[in-house]
């Protein structure tokens, strides 16, 4: 946004009267990139722009400094947020499960983690549209988020239909224990679905790994055992979870 563009916003906010704090937020955040010169061609420090910011648009700078907090929340959401369920997407899950796996293997600290697809959803879609689908998916999301409560784990969207959960410092009972509770809450949540292998309800197929974070393990192989066993979660009857060790998917492939 050059001098011109954010004369004009200004011109707009003062005769309109019509500024947001989301469009302060934009107006700042832009003019300190890219505006290193104001009138006559003389460079200005940021605390100069902003003081004439508020005196052009009569705010206080709290008022300016709040709209471009709005602003870094919004590329934020932008950036590390699912748009269907609200909850992290896949971006979110890699950046900040590779910082774990690094935090977590200096004291060899135990990590659980979770692969949730749900059952027979193309079959979902066929019968009630995407529009539906979408709101079972968000549903579903909500339900998993609730039952995952401590302040270190976290859901994130994996794709479509397919969830992840990642539980640091979490052992083989307690992942046994918010396995079951997923399964449980999300079945009585009794979602119809009238060609659902269970009942007519939605239920999902879980895939759960444990192990001790050690240097040479990557999330990528995490996330690939887990997928393992939720696949045999679903050839098993689906509705259920199965759950296996790092280091014994690690020993059959060598």
């Amino acid at each position: 946004m050059n001098q011109v563009k954010i004369g004009n916003f200004i011109a707009e906010c003062r005769k309109n009267k019509s500024y947001t704090q989301e469009r302060l937020g934009e107006l700042v955040g832009v003019s300190r990139k890219a505006v290193s010169k104001w009138e006559c061609g003389k460079a200005m420090p940021d605390v100069s722009i902003w003081n004439i910011l508020c005196e052009i648009l009569e705010i206080t700078p709290e008022e300016l400094l709040m709209g471009e907090n709005i602003r870094k929340e919004r590329v934020i959401d932008d950036i590390y947020i699912d748009s269907i369920t609200g909850l992290y997407n896949k971006r979110y899950f890699r950046e900040q499960s590779k910082q774990l796996l690094s935090l977590l293997g200096r004291n060899l600290a135990d990590l659980s983690l979770l692969i949730i697809d749900l059952d027979s959803f193309k079959k979902y879609n066929d019968i009630y549209g995407f529009n539906r689908g979408d709101a079972c998916i968000r549903e579903v999301a909500g339900i998993i988020a609730k039952t995952v409560k401590r302040e270190l784990d976290f859901v994130a969207r994996y794709s479509g239909c397919r969830f992840v959960v990642v539980l640091p410092y979490t052992c083989v009972k307690g992942v046994h224990k918010i396995a079951s509770s997923i399964l449980e809450n999300i079945y009585n949540a009794n979602i119809l679905h009238e060609q659902g292998e269970i009942n007519k309800r939605v239920t999902v197929s879980i895939g759960v790994v444990y192990g001790k974070i050690h240097h040479s393990q990557s999330i990528e192989e995490y996330v690939e055992f887990a997928e393992q066993m939720m696949l045999v979660s679903k050839q098993n009857g689906r509705n259920r979870y199965t759950i296996t060790s790092f280091e014994k998917q690690k020993l059959k492939l060598n």
